[in-house]
């Protein structure tokens, strides 16, 4: 199985969830494509995405990568979560 680029992921959504591989941290948070885009290419593999991410959580390097879910309620994929009031 080959490994999608950024840019083929891209085709599909701007965004992905990326979920912390940290054992017991559970962290994950969305993040778009196109500043990876920018700063690694647009044929940079997704390995490097799941190699670099670091947490902003537990500090772990590596994670694991998800798409967003298909909103029946839309007809169209989750859109990117806004952040409307502060974490206290």
């Amino acid at each position: 199985m080959t490994v999608p680029t950024l840019a083929e992921i891209q085709r599909d959504t701007p965004w992905v969830r990326v979920h912390c591989e940290g054992q017991g941290c559970g962290h994950s948070a969305p993040m778009t494509l196109a500043p990876l885009m920018i700063r690694w290419g647009m044929d940079a593999s997704s390995d490097g995405l799941r190699q670099c991410a670091r947490c902003s959580k537990c500090g772990r390097k590596g994670a694991v990568i998800q798409g967003p879910s298909w909103s029946v309620r839309h007809g169209d994929w989750q859109s990117f979560p806004l952040r409307t009031s502060r974490a206290r």
